[in-house]
């Protein structure tokens, strides 16, 4: 009897602290349970604002997901709920690897422009969606009110950690997001605390390359209001040269980047990731950059200090991983015991869903290794 008795309020106490969580974070990020204990469904209705600003409130739990692009497929396999996820836009049929699968789930379209009719065909409870795209003529416009359009980014590090919480909340997977947030706030609370020390004099002045730019006499980088990379240089103690700058993506002339005379040189790269075992694409990138008219002459490349990064470990659910790897590069002495393989690792195994991968033997995250 005192056998069974015990597990039971093991339950019950995990139960009653995972509610406590939820109550906190309820409280902070202005969620509700306006229905908990009642009703057919308890804890429902449930309240939120995503990042398009609307007002979301789901009277049951979500059994029937789509998912859009797979920053979202990512995130709720994250909090624990892949198996809720009933179809998705062809852009999961990129990575196999990483979603065996969600890979193979009926398509419902491209991630910018969703079929409606094959969203109603698959009875899906909710669509989840970047914050802009696929434009609300895609959805919310063609869809009926019981099917919820949720929309989040889940690659932007400024809203990334405030997003995951919102999504377990309204998704009720509250241990594996509780889990998730503090695997997040371990790594990103100890190097915030390190960078704290720095005074901007110690700080490196750094150049980011976009990727999708080849001109030679002028570089397109990323200023403050683009977010992501910028976000990234910026919270692992970075002073980006074009911050400040007008526009998301502004085009720096090579004359102002040779007098600015980085101390290093991040290119975000979107040819490696967790499908690619070879590095020839980041390799030829960062080649590239080495060759660029004049480069020869600025800090960062005399002193070896131009490197490449994936877009998967920037901007994604795993972004602590690439936070660790830019602090390592600006301060390498500092952060001499943070490893972002380790990290990756530990994403890997406890956060994607039961997928077998070894990050140091598999996939391209950054460059030079």
């Amino acid at each position: 009897m005192k056998a069974r008795v015990i597990p039971a309020v093991i339950i019950i106490l995990v139960l009653i602290l995972t509610a406590c969580h939820f109550a906190e974070v309820g409280k902070h990020f202005d969620l509700a349970v306006s229905g908990a204990g009642t009703g057919t469904y308890p804890g429902y209705p449930r309240s939120i604002v995503d990042s398009a600003g609307d007002n979301i409130t789901i009277y049951k739990p979500l059994e029937r997901i789509i998912v859009t692009n797979s920053n979202c497929a990512e995130a709720i396999r994250v909090v624990g709920a892949q198996n809720r996820v009933i179809g998705a836009t062809d852009s999961l049929k990129w990575y196999p690897t990483f979603f065996p699968e969600m890979s193979k789930l009926p398509v419902v379209g491209k991630w910018s422009a969703v079929d409606p009719e094959l969203v109603l065909q698959l009875d899906a409870d909710c669509v989840f969606a970047y914050t802009a795209d696929p434009s609300p003529a895609y959805l919310e416009d063609k869809l009926p009110s019981t099917i919820k359009v949720i929309r989040f980014d889940f690659f932007k590090p400024e809203t990334l950690r405030e997003e995951m919480i919102k999504l377990g909340y309204i998704l009720d997977e509250g241990a594996n997001t509780s889990k998730y947030i503090a695997w997040y706030d371990k790594y990103v609370d100890e190097i915030n605390a390190k960078i704290a020390t720095k005074t901007e004099a110690e700080k490196p002045i750094v150049f980011l390359n976009n990727d999708f730019d080849d001109s030679r006499t002028e570089r397109r980088t990323y200023a403050t209001e683009s977010g992501g990379i910028s976000i990234l240089c910026e919270e692992a103690g970075g002073i980006n040269i074009a911050a400040d700058s007008i526009g998301a993506y502004p085009i720096l002339s090579m004359e102002y980047i040779y007098e600015e005379d980085p101390d290093i040189v991040v290119g975000l790269s979107y040819r490696g990731g967790y499908e690619r075992d070879k590095d020839t694409g980041m390799a030829n990138e960062y080649e590239y950059i080495l060759n660029l008219p004049g480069f020869d002459k600025i800090k960062a490349v005399e002193d070896n200090c131009v490197y490449i990064i994936s877009s998967v470990i920037a901007y994604s659910p795993s972004s602590p991983c690439g936070l660790a790897r830019m602090a390592k590069w600006f301060y390498p002495d500092d952060f001499k015991d943070l490893h972002p393989e380790v990290m990756l690792q530990e994403y890997v195994d406890n956060f994607c869903g039961g997928l077998v991968y070894n990050v140091s033997k598999q996939g391209v995250f950054y460059y030079p290794d």
